[in-house]
């Protein structure tokens, strides 16, 4: 991070990586702070080499093949086509439309929506994960105030224990009911959950009439 570069002189420097402050301007905790969120794309394709490389993980590996065709994408062809200048203060000489840092802010958005989705059913979501997509989705996309975060979180837990069952502890999550009547006029209630073991079709059949169920409803 250099301080004191002339505005127009800034783009001198062509570099990315490189932090520049105008002349005049104090380096204050939040420009300091900002500077360093800056780098997150970075910091988001070096995670997700380590974690493929360590784990072979297919959710890391399809992330990073995302991040690298969309970042190709972009700077390849997108901007040059745009062709929109950098801020003045900018270290970079490239272009600066479509915002790199907002295209990889939407790839971490929509892979959090996949875990959610997704993750579920391929019975790995647990509650460390859950609290962790939680909070780095509040944090990265200024969801309220920074109270909001610990506030998540407690809320997150709360609902995670509430969902909990079996003398396990293995996570349940009740996606709904259905009534299905049968050719005797009986009925049947069913209770859908996903379980983070199995998936479960718990069934709790009432042998009852047509005309009971009518007097009842």
């Amino acid at each position: 991070m250099t301080e004191g570069v002339p505005y127009q002189g800034a783009c001198r420097r062509d570099s990315d990586l490189i932090i520049c402050i105008p002349q005049g301007q104090s380096v204050t905790f939040t420009v300091v702070l900002m500077a360093i969120y800056s780098y997150i794309p970075i910091l988001l394709f070096v995670v997700l080499v380590i974690w493929y490389l360590w784990r072979r993980s297919i959710i890391a590996a399809t992330v990073l093949a995302s991040l690298i065709i969309a970042l190709i994408f972009n700077e390849g062809i997108i901007k040059n086509i745009v062709k929109q200048k950098r801020p003045i203060e900018s270290c970079a000489c490239s272009y600066g439309m479509p915002s790199g840092h907002s295209l990889c802010s939407t790839l971490l958005l929509f892979w959090i929506c996949y875990e959610f989705i997704y993750v579920p059913m391929d019975k790995t979501l647990t509650k460390q994960k859950r609290i962790l997509y939680i909070a780095l989705a509040t944090v990265i996309f200024g969801v309220g105030h920074t109270y909001t975060v610990p506030a998540a979180i407690i809320t997150d837990t709360i609902d995670i224990e509430m969902e909990q069952s079996g003398d396990d502890g293995s996570l349940a999550f009740r996606v709904g009911e259905a009534l299905s009547v049968h050719e005797d006029g009986s009925k049947s209630q069913s209770i859908v959950t996903i379980d983070s073991n199995d998936w479960q079709h718990h069934s709790a059949d009432q042998e009852e009439n047509t005309n009971d169920m009518d007097r009842a409803i």
